[in-house]
């Protein structure tokens, strides 16, 4: 496993130490092993910290094929599953899995595996199914609770992943299983709009200083903090943090780290650091998967209004298309914005994202998807907009890339 932040290869072990140095042999086979020595045996060597090489794990997985063929058992498949999956056979492991599942319906360390398997495979949410098998079979391991609640965080159920972070972190006497389950907690604590919760894992973990999280890791945790901050209005404190995860991270992940920092500047009124962070974050090939944080734009001048006149107008002929793929049912993962402008009680106008969550007649029901300075609105709050207020619409796909925007992409051309 050569990364700690890609969340699932993450839970396989419920510590930091993920790249262990897998150096010890398979130990011999004994002349005349019964068939449950040489499964307890292969079950010491599997679950040591240092697990046999590739050529020890071939050895130990000819041995299981030859007792699978003699005489097969859930156990003995749920071994030879675990070492499919060492050697990165995820397919082979998920096979051997069912074939376990199907001799012993109750094998909790096979649903375990096999939740692995599926998450590795891209099928998080029949990871999440498995796991939850697994504890409802007898398996009440931490280490069990930390792979549903990171399988539960890629599907965007944040609140059972917090529950089962929480539940690692109040049982688990292993310091860095605790720093691992707070570092994603924070993840999703972010994504539940706890930024103070969030803040404060972030801060837990930084404060533990374990030397063996990867930089990727620690990158990951200090933009978590920063991106915390930045919706706190502490937008000096999350560049301070932001900072340090840039430091730490390339391409994308620093590319989307800059981007939020671009995002701070601009709340502070640093115009010129702003365009320079997001311009560095275009460098390294960033765009949003979702609307970002902030945009600046002011269009309070005839001036700026006349030259988006035939964007708005380009916009409006095209949005009964895009009203028409939303009600038909975008695929999954997509997400349709529209942009629009909304005013205080002073008078004063703001551009923004509404994130459309229904569409009714030419009525449409969304969440406001920007962050903005005016007091009368707030982030992720309800907000109804009449299709003859729409400036422009946007369809956002899984991957980051965008149809529509006509505007943004105007704007950002000009910088």
């Amino acid at each position: 496993m050569k990364t700690y932040g890609i969340a699932l290869k993450i839970m396989l072990c419920s510590t930091f130490s993920l790249q262990l140095l897998w150096n010890l042999q398979a130990l011999p086979a004994v002349a005349g092993e019964s068939k449950e020595a040489i499964l307890t045996r292969i079950t010491g060597q599997l679950e040591s910290e240092n697990r046999p090489d590739k050529a020890g794990l071939k050895q130990l997985e000819s041995e299981l094929t030859k007792i699978i063929e003699a005489n097969p058992s859930a156990s003995a498949y749920h071994l030879r599953a675990m070492i499919k999956f060492y050697l990165n056979d995820y397919g082979g492991s998920l096979i051997d899995c069912n074939a376990a599942i199907k001799l012993d319906s109750k094998y909790s360390k096979a649903y375990m595996q096999r939740g692995v398997d599926y998450c590795l495979n891209g099928k998080p949410e029949l990871g999440v199914a498995d796991f939850s098998k697994a504890i409802e079979c007898g398996d009440k391991r931490l280490s069990t609770y930390l792979n549903r609640g990171s399988a539960e965080q890629q599907i965007n159920k944040h609140t059972e992943a917090i529950a089962d972070f929480s539940k690692v972190i109040a049982g688990d006497k292993n310091a860095e299983s605790v720093l691992l389950a707070r570092m994603l907690r924070s993840r999703s604590y972010l994504s539940t709009k706890l930024y103070e919760l969030a803040v404060k894992d972030a801060d837990f973990v930084i404060d533990g200083k374990s030397s063996s999280m990867p930089p990727e890791s620690k990158a990951e945790v200090y933009k978590t903090k920063g991106s915390a901050l930045f919706f706190l209005d502490k937008y000096q404190d999350a560049i301070d943090a932001l900072k340090l995860s840039a430091a730490l991270s390339s391409g994308d992940a620093k590319g989307s780290t800059t981007f939020i920092m671009a995002a701070s500047y601009a709340k502070l009124g640093d115009k010129e650091k702003a365009m320079e962070a997001l311009k560095i974050s275009k460098n390294l090939g960033y765009r949003p998967a979702d609307p970002p944080p902030d945009r600046p734009v002011h269009l309070s001048s005839s001036k700026a209004d006349e030259m988006l006149k035939p964007l708005i107008e380009k916009a409006r002929e095209t949005l009964p298309d895009a009203k028409k793929r939303f009600l038909s049912g975008l695929p999954d993962g997509y997400k349709l914005s529209v942009t629009t402008r909304i005013r205080d009680q002073r008078g004063r106008v703001e551009q923004v994202f509404v994130l459309v969550k229904s569409w009714k007649a030419d009525t449409i029901d969304g969440e406001l998807a920007s962050q903005v300075a005016l007091n009368d609105f707030k982030l992720g709050q309800p907000l109804p907009v009449a299709e003859k207020d729409v400036l422009d619409w946007t369809i956002l796909s899984p991957q980051g890339t965008e149809e529509g925007n006509l505007i943004g992409k105007f704007l950002d051309s000009q910088h």
